[in-house]
């Protein structure tokens, strides 16, 4: 995974019309999820579509550790 995926520059564009330190925030967030999922197995390399339900309980379960 690379800090400038494809994902990032797009929800960057986004977010073109709000507050600096919001898209920050955000983009540190989906980065941080990004990662995480990066080390879960079948999550490396990162596309899109492994983002699912289930993948997001898991990183909020991870994240309440």
């Amino acid at each position: 995974m690379t800090s400038d995926h494809e994902i990032f520059q797009d929800f960057t564009q986004s977010l073109a019309a709000r507050d600096p330190k919001t898209v920050r925030a955000y983009l540190s967030a989906l980065r941080g999820f990004v990662q995480w999922l990066a080390d879960q197995p079948g999550g490396d390399p990162f596309t899109p579509e492994i983002i699912t339900e289930t993948a997001v309980s898991g990183y909020l379960n991870y994240l309440k550790e």
